[in-house]
């Protein structure tokens, strides 16, 4: 009631407060068009800050016929750039993704992307690749003014064998698995939806790793950007994720550690936004069905702001 009001009252931002996820699926094996198309085509509606947004409508062929040696997605979907961005939130460790992986990544864009893994019989999924062409504009944005498109590139070796994406561990992992990525991003978004140039054009690489063992989970990412302003001048910042998880009581209760910073402008000294964390989840079923708590400080160098944040949740997908 309270979210349909705010609604009703043109703030949606007050409702998404309220209401801080909601997610709605689709997903059914009749939308298998063709038969060597992948049965899944999740369409999913993602209800935070502008209400009612479409999160992904995508369709997924595969080339291979099964084996997902090459793939071809079309539509709205996760752009390939970052671990965490890539992941689905209901198996973070904390309640959400990092600031940082905000900052360095859009999440998710319109485009067309070619993909796949391989490896040999004992390592299945020993690599992964990504490429694809994105309008650029970010989620739910159609329209390409100036005609620069995004590329995206993005290898993974996971020598121990693929563990997929997932950070936290409430299983365990009985064997060793270790994932090493590499990401590229190339935008020019100095033109605005309108034509106005005001944006920034801008390169990204990151670099990620995902380890586990037993009840042990170690997980870091890196990025790095070079942009340009509309005047041609030169900006470098970079951003880091680091995250230790520890299981202490298999299926049930899991705690963890981070580190996270930004630096804006690398030539500058002292200007860096920097969060330190602790976080737990007590799983009642897996990612399924989860009571998240964390705990964090933030500070902005700059200006000497230090703040103490602390969240919960309880995560059901049903």
């Amino acid at each position: 009631r309270e979210v349909r009001a705010e609604i009703v009252a043109n703030r949606p931002e007050t409702a998404a407060a309220v209401l801080a996820r909601f997610r709605a699926y689709l997903d059914d094996p009749a939308v298998a068009a063709l038969p060597m198309m992948t049965q899944r085509r999740p369409v999913e509606l993602f209800l935070i800050g502008s209400l009612g947004v479409l999160d992904d409508a995508s369709v997924n062929y595969d080339l291979t016929k099964g084996k997902g040696l090459l793939q071809v997605r079309a539509g709205q979907f996760k752009t390939p750039m970052g671990r965490q961005s890539i992941a689905q939130t209901a198996s973070d460790m904390f309640i959400d993704r990092s600031f940082v992986t905000y900052l360095y990544c859009d999440i998710r864009d319109v485009g067309l992307m070619a993909w796949g893994q391989a490896g040999p019989e004992k390592i299945p999924g020993l690599f992964e690749y990504y490429a694809g062409v994105f309008n650029g504009g970010g989620r739910s944005e159609y329209t390409n003014v100036d005609g620069r498109y995004q590329t995206n590139f993005r290898f993974v070796v996971s020598p121990l064998g693929n563990m997929g994406y997932d950070e936290a561990n409430p299983f365990g992992m009985p064997k060793p698995k270790l994932a090493l990525g590499y990401g590229y991003e190339h935008s020019d978004r100095r033109a605005d939806q309108t034509g106005w140039m005001a944006g920034r054009e801008y390169t990204t690489r990151g670099y990620d790793l995902l380890f586990k063992w037993r009840r042990f989970t170690a997980y870091g990412e890196y990025f790095a950007r070079k942009s340009l302003d509309t005047h041609g001048l030169r900006t470098d910042s970079d951003g880091l994720n680091a995250q230790l998880g520890f299981l202490i009581l298999p299926k049930r209760w899991e705690v963890f550690l981070g580190y996270w910073y930004n630096d804006p402008n690398v030539d500058r000294l002292r200007d860096r936004q920097i969060e330190k964390g602790i976080g737990t989840n007590w799983y009642f079923n897996g990612f399924t069905s989860k009571l998240q708590a964390d705990y964090r400080k933030i500070e902005i160098q700059s200006t000497g702001y230090a703040s103490y944040e602390f969240r919960m949740q309880y995560q059901i997908v049903f």
